[in-house]
């Protein structure tokens, strides 16, 4: 395992969340997410999201998952979210190529 994240859960309510989130996260498609401070993020999924196993900084073991989204209107430029701190998740619909 070895990677750390800032946050992981282990709580199977909270695990069952995040599994639910991937869902709504597939690879090419356009979502809107929701943060928990209120903030969001449009953009496209680069690849499809999946739960791992983490240790925090307290060294605790749990899961959480990262999602790479390409930023809307800013094709090359990704962000890594972590997934803990998604509050929702709108799919909007698949990522479409630039009409020329």
């Amino acid at each position: 395992m070895g990677q750390l994240a800032p946050r992981v859960c282990t709580d199977e309510a909270e695990i069952q969340r995040l599994l639910g989130l991937i869902t709504r996260l597939p690879a090419h498609g356009r979502v809107v997410l929701h943060m928990g401070d209120g903030t969001r993020h449009e953009g496209v999924v680069k690849v499809r999201t999946s739960a791992q196993m983490f240790r925090d900084p307290q060294r605790r073991e749990g899961t959480n998952a990262v999602v790479s989204l390409e930023r809307a209107g800013s094709p090359g430029q990704v962000d890594r979210i972590w997934l803990d701190q998604v509050a929702r998740v709108d799919y909007v619909g698949p990522a479409v190529a630039a009409e020329n």
